[in-house]
């Protein structure tokens, strides 16, 4: 879990998400959140935050901004390598 609160708190003080990698590691914090808040309800304010910066993100770069096949490809490859950290780190953990 402490993993998860570092990583939480540098996207929250960046106050913002750079490309579809971090997008995608932010979503998995977010996961992992939803599911923390019932053992650490503390966290609700700081998830919050973070579905605002995830919400901003989507806005800015898949409504405003027209989609391409190579954004949908990036996205792609951005989701399949946040997955393949999240496992490693999960292993590692364990």
């Amino acid at each position: 879990m402490n993993s998860t609160i570092v990583d939480l708190n540098k996207i929250l003080d960046s106050k913002s998400l750079n490309n579809e990698l971090d997008f995608e590691r932010a979503s998995i914090i977010d996961r992992k959140l939803r599911v923390l808040i019932k053992d650490y309800p503390e966290l609700t304010e700081k998830r919050q935050k973070l579905r605002a910066i995830l919400h901003d993100y989507e806005n800015r770069v898949w409504v405003e901004m027209p989609i391409t096949k190579e954004k949908i490809h990036e996205s792609d490859l951005a989701e399949a390598v946040a997955e393949q950290e999240r496992l490693f780190y999960t292993i590692e953990e364990n």
